[in-house]
């Protein structure tokens, strides 16, 4: 063959090959937007889509519903079942013949023979109770039927949960079967459900226990069947070993997989755990609530810009003469290593003489020290660790809360935000103990008497009552405080109360496991109730009572910021604090008598 042949030759399969191009792009083309070419034609040798894929089609000869006719070749192009010939299913022509439900589950174990004999051997043998269809397709038919690794496909493992409940959570068909339909809530609200719910499609590399996990999928069995992997205690520790390696069955009597506190009989320490955590959060947050409300319409109504500041009656320029400083004792304590301190005075203020008495009296400087660089670095980290702690916990609390998903994600995915909340959690304890080293060697070590000033008194519980009549009418006089408010008081022993609960049931569910091989499996169902509601509580009564009387109130809007420099206003404080700065205005100007004792009775008290 010459070279001008072999050319003209090649120049005619190329021309074929561009016609056939054009023609394939032509024909793409003049498809309906949205629609899509899948493997479905290449097997459709009847040409059963020819009409079957037209929404409008309508045969003179069926009087059934257009919707059992049309297939979506797009949908059916994307199931398991594309690839396969319509004929496999539909084996007839007769146009008046149709799969119904009964047959289904003979029909698919044409192709699964081995999942059928699970199938009619499980609790959902009678297709009155399901089918297959109920379970893997996501219209109701064969031709939706994802692979079940697709994220779309209802039995997929993430999506699961939510297609056992379609039957398990419907009252009228459970009535039935005698069947409870709380049990999808209960298992959504268990350590498993909710990383089901706060993980991605791709479950971020976590395999959460699902309802498959522990009943099975195919072989569903009742669970006192022998041959259930629920049936006693002993097979369930078997089951949660394979994921909680050395799990016994104390473990396996834990609430995790349902958390049914709401049976007595299961855990009665969870039980009244749930309902005592469930009256003392409505108390004290209600108590909290009540406290804000009367002191923000006092604020609005311009009642708390009257009486009640400054100095008690009795105290500095009262007239009394046997207590000029207005001081309550047992107030402060001046050498409390909480106690307040007073910058340097100015320049011009009367030195100390040799023998120890004043010249006059000193005036206390415009801002007091009132809380030492130690004291503010342990508030820094207990802040700081609580904030974490809340942002890291809450979403798990409430997984269901959009917001959760959303912080959930901020912190790089559910297992990362476990991290860092147990690390927080780890701060937190640390910053506890710090602080109770520090009282023990400021008062053991260095000789410093007890912060008394912190430890409540019968005059805090008067302070409260006078502060409701205060707020109600009753009295035009609001509580003088010492050192420290009622107030103040509450939220440093709610500490010293909420540590210990949250620490210790924060490990336990770091290593429930070891627990429960130490302790009863109670123990870890009560450290879920503990831990969980201790948490809301103090986030609670941080973001609601806390917040607002430490920065949101007028006195200190935006932000009070005497916990970050460690010093606080003088006329400021003798608003918070009239009681206080009454005793050390007298301190400032104590003389001594010929006798060492004060020559003006009174300004010594306290000391």
């Amino acid at each position: 063959m010459s070279v001008g042949k072999l050319v003209s030759l090649l120049l005619l399969l190329l021309a074929v090959a561009l016609v056939m191009a054009g023609f394939g792009l032509l024909v793409s083309i003049s498809r309906a937007p949205g629609s899509q070419v899948g493997v479905t034609t290449a097997v459709d040798r009847y040409g059963c889509l020819t009409c079957h894929s037209d929404p409008q089609y309508r045969p003179k000869t069926s009087s059934r519903p257009w919707r059992e006719l049309y297939v979506d070749e797009a949908i059916l192009a994307s199931s398991t079942h594309g690839p396969i010939e319509c004929t496999a299913c539909h084996r007839t022509f007769d146009t008046g013949q149709r799969i119904r439900e009964p047959d289904v589950q003979a029909l698919c174990g044409r192709c699964h023979a081995q999942e059928q004999a699970l199938q009619e051997a499980s609790v959902h043998a009678d297709p009155r109770v399901a089918t297959c269809l109920d379970c893997h397709s996501t219209g109701g038919s064969g031709h939706d039927t994802p692979a079940v690794l697709s994220t779309s496909s209802p039995a997929f493992i993430k999506n699961t949960t939510e297609t056992c409940g379609g039957c398990h959570a419907d009252e009228r068909l459970m009535a039935r079967y005698e069947l409870r339909t709380d049990i999808q809530a209960m298992y959504l609200d268990s350590p498993h459900g909710k990383v089901v719910q706060l993980t991605g499609s791709d479950l971020d590399g976590l395999l959460p226990a699902t309802c498959t996990t522990c009943h099975g999928s195919h072989d569903v069995m009742e669970t006192d069947d022998p041959a259930s992997p629920v049936r006693s205690t002993a097979s369930l520790a078997d089951l949660c070993a394979t994921c909680h390696p050395g799990a016994n069955e104390e473990f396996a009597r834990t609430l995790a997989v349902h958390e049914e506190f709401s049976s007595e009989e299961l855990s009665p320490p969870a039980f009244y755990g749930q309902r005592f955590f469930f009256v003392l959060t409505a108390g004290v947050v209600g108590l909290g609530i009540l406290m804000v409300g009367l002191e923000g319409i006092g604020w609005l109504t311009g009642r708390a810009k009257g009486g009640g500041s400054g100095p008690a009656p009795g105290g500095k320029g009262q007239g009394n003469p046997h207590n000029p400083g207005g001081h309550n004792p047992g107030d402060s304590n001046p050498g409390d290593p909480n106690a307040v301190t007073a910058t340097a005075a100015p320049a011009d203020v009367p030195a100390v003489s040799a023998r120890g008495t004043y010249a006059a009296p000193r005036v206390l400087p415009e801002e007091i020290v009132r809380f030492d660089v130690q004291q503010r670095l342990q508030h820094f980290l207990l802040m700081a660790s609580l904030l974490v702690l809340a942002f890291t916990g809450l979403p798990q609390k409430f997984p269901d809360w959009a917001a959760s998903q959303w912080l959930i994600g901020m912190w790089g995915g559910l297992d990362s935000a476990r991290t860092i909340h147990r690390f927080a959690g780890l701060v937190l304890i640390a910053d506890c103990l710090s602080h109770l080293w520090y009282v023990v060697y400021s008062t053991a070590v260095l000789r410093k008497p007890l912060p008394i000033g912190m430890i409540p008194t019968p005059k805090d519980v008067a302070d409260f009552f006078q502060d409701l009549q205060y707020w109600f009418g009753r009295s035009s006089e609001k509580p003088q405080f010492g050192r420290f408010s009622y107030r103040e008081k509450f939220d440093y022993w709610a500490i010293f109360w909420g540590m210990p609960v949250m620490a210790i049931s924060g490990l336990v569910l770091m290593f429930p496991v070891l627990v429960s091989k130490l302790l009863p499996g109670d123990a870890v169902s009560i450290a879920m109730v503990a831990h969980s509601d201790e948490a809301l509580l103090a986030v609670l009564w941080i973001f609601i009572v806390h917040l607002f009387f430490v920065h949101l109130n007028p006195r200190f809007f935006p932000v009070n910021r005497s916990m970050f420099t460690g010093k606080m206003p003088r006329q400021l404080y003798a608003e918070e604090h009239p009681l206080e700065l009454a005793a050390m205005d007298a301190r400032q100007g104590t003389r001594a008598g010929p006798d060492g004792h004060p020559a003006n009775p009174g300004a010594g008290e306290g000391k």
